[in-house]
Formats: C-alpha cells, sequence, structure tokens
C-alpha cells in the first residue's frame, strides 16, 4: 500500500527534500513551515497529525514530540 508506493519513487527521489502524503484527507498544512521544522530538527521524517481520534489507531508521542508508538 503506502509503502509500496514509497519504494516505487524512491528511486527518483535522491537526497532531495520531499513531501509524501498517504491516506484520504484535507488540512490546512503551512508546507514552507513545516519542511523547516523538519529540517531544523534533523529527523528521518515528519509526520503531521491531526487531534480526532482515528478509528484505525493514534500516534503516542515522547518528550521531544517525537513518534515512540502507534
Amino acid at each position: 500500500m503506502t509503502a509500496g508506493r514509497f519504494k516505487r519513487v524512491r528511486k527518483y527521489l535522491g537526497d532531495s527534500t520531499f513531501c509524501f502524503t498517504f491516506g484520504d484527507g484535507v488540512a490546512d498544512v503551512d508546507i514552507t513551515t513545516l519542511i523547516s521544522h523538519h529540517k531544523l530538527q534533523g529527523r528521518l521524517a515528519t509526520v503531521p497529525v491531526v487531534q480526532p481520534p482515528s478509528r484505525y489507531g493514534d500516534l503516542q508521542f515522547g518528550e521531544q514530540n517525537d513518534v515512540t508508538g502507534f
């Protein structure tokens, strides 16, 4: 599914910064600010999430707002 789609385009990405979406949703996300935050944190990935509970599961966060579980 999503991981398979990512694997198919991975060879085209190189070392560039990119945005990858999955699922169906609409959000008011400032992409420029999100990418700046991602680069500042030096993380492998940055995942913007919504507050409402999901029927598919919830992300759990650690003290530094890093994802610790699903």
